[in-house]
């Protein structure tokens, strides 16, 4: 494998793992879980048990005395319930996050200009 492929995967799984959770940070409810799913109707929820199992509900709503995925593919009694929490946007990790992508791509353009001599011009055409 040449040095320049070997860098450019450094440099993709570098973005890769800044990028996952760059843009979003989970904000704990001290309201009860059924007052912040039907007031907030947030697109996805973190909720946390006594046992120490935690687990995300996307698109929440309250049915009965449960929390219930959009889908209905999982539900959680709103009394199994210890913490709840909304996931929000970031703005300050989006634009750490831009600059990273950008700062990235410009490295990668400088290692393959390095690379591949791009550069490199004939003296002789400045006189």
């Amino acid at each position: 494998m040449r040095m320049h492929d070997r860098l450019h995967r450094i440099i993709a799984s570098v973005l890769l793992v800044i990028t996952v959770p760059a843009c979003t940070t989970w904000e704990v409810q001290h309201l009860s879980p059924e007052w912040v799913v039907t007031q907030y109707q947030p697109e996805r929820v973190r909720v946390s048990a006594p046992t120490g199992y935690r687990i995300v509900i996307k698109h929440p709503v309250v049915s009965n005395d449960s929390i219930v995925s959009g889908d209905d593919s999982l539900s959680v009694a709103l009394t199994e319930i210890q913490r709840i929490e909304v996931s929000r946007s970031d703005p300050a990790k989006t634009k750490l996050l831009a600059l990273g992508i950008a700062g990235g791509l410009v490295l990668t353009g400088v290692i393959a200009c390095v690379a591949t001599n791009c550069l490199e011009f004939d003296m002789d055409l400045l006189q």
